[in-house]
């Protein structure tokens, strides 16, 4: 009496790899788990660096000062994060050589 519709090939292929591709499959969630438990670390390192960054030494909240400055500090904690060193676009402007095209 037979209860599956199965083939006997069928349970031949089942029995043969589901235990390998089950584990591949844990191998495959156990990498990327790891792999975002590390990411969301490294986010976090650089959170916590930001946040030790702000504010600095300068007593100022964004309320007192105008979108622009809030604007520049924003690009500024970006570039820190980015491991570029801050500065102003008028310090670029008054550092620049001008040009000596005809």
């Amino acid at each position: 009496m037979s209860l599956s519709a199965d083939s006997s090939q069928q349970i031949y292929f089942a029995r043969h790899y589901w235990l390998p591709i089950g584990i591949s499959a844990t191998v495959f969630l156990i990498l990327t788990t790891y792999l975002g438990w590390q990411y969301q670390n490294r986010l976090r390192r650089k959170f916590t660096k930001l946040a030790e960054h702000l504010d600095k030494g300068t007593g100022e909240t964004t309320e007192s000062l105008s979108v622009t400055q809030v604007a520049a500090r924003e690009l500024q904690e970006e570039q820190i994060l980015e491991g570029v060193t801050p500065h102003t676009f008028v310090e670029d402007i008054f550092n620049s050589k001008p040009s000596t095209d005809g």
